[in-house]
């Protein structure tokens, strides 16, 4: 069976296909299910195909918070509504950034773009009618990360390389250098989304100092996400998968 993750943006696209390649054997393709075929996107989307025995997982970056709608609207709906749910989609997550808005703002977000009741943190069954009038069965799943505090997947990445007492120094010194420029670099890092970045990859610059000129996405995955505790206690649920 298929499944689908939407997410925000490439650091979770990529943070979640390594956790999942790691912890749950999912392996990346470059072939999509025989009947889904998700060619189009945009360019500050990530768009990726994983497998398990027969099964198939999508994980999609849909570039923004402002975008999921869009997405499921255009690609996902669409294969709901056209399959079953042995060729279309049978597990859906939504996995959003608590930003300023309550869990349960996002969560009511989550609800009105999918037509269905979910929870945080609980996967959910429902049934809709496809186009051909079967009645159908998805299991939908919202994830709000940080759990506790305000934030970014940037912030839970920070927290986990946290959890060793030495790194956690080269988190802290870091956040002060990135704090410190104090609206003389707001150019380039002038809003709290973009300053959680920066500080990230400045603690991946002394962590991986050989790979500072490499891809983000390769300096992200040189680091076992999975072997910290923090990283476990967010996405666990995801190996529902």
């Amino acid at each position: 069976m298929n499944s689908v993750i939407l997410c925000e943006g490439r650091t979770d696209a990529i943070i979640l296909s390594y956790y999942l390649i790691k912890t749950s054997g999912w392996s990346f393709t470059k072939k999509s299910p025989k009947l889904i075929q998700i060619n189009e996107k945009e360019t500050n989307q990530e768009v990726n195909w994983y497998t398990k025995d027969n099964d198939y997982l999508l994980i999609f970056g849909v570039g923004g918070k402002d975008n999921f709608e869009n997405v499921f609207q255009r690609y996902i709906k669409d294969v709901m509504m056209n399959y079953d749910q042995n060729t279309g989609f049978y597990k859906l997550v939504i996995l959003r950034d608590k930003d300023e808005k309550s869990i349960e703002d996002l969560i009511a977000e989550n609800n009105s773009i999918l037509g269905h009741e979910t929870k945080n943190q609980k996967l959910v069954t429902c049934s809709y009618q496809n186009r051909f009038d079967m009645e159908q069965e998805i299991k939908l799943l919202s994830i709000v990360i940080p759990k506790e505090d305000q934030g970014a997947l940037e912030h839970v990445l920070l927290s986990a390389i946290s959890e060793n007492a030495y790194d956690k120094n080269i988190v802290d010194k870091s956040s002060v250098f990135i704090e410190s420029f104090d609206g003389e670099a707001d150019e380039y890092i002038g809003t709290e989304r973009l300053k959680v970045k920066a500080k990230l990859s400045v603690v991946l610059s002394v962590l991986s100092p050989e790979q500072v000129f490499t891809e983000i996405d390769k300096r992200l995955c040189s680091i076992e996400w999975d072997k910290y505790e923090k990283i476990n206690e967010h996405f666990n649920l995801l190996s529902c998968l």
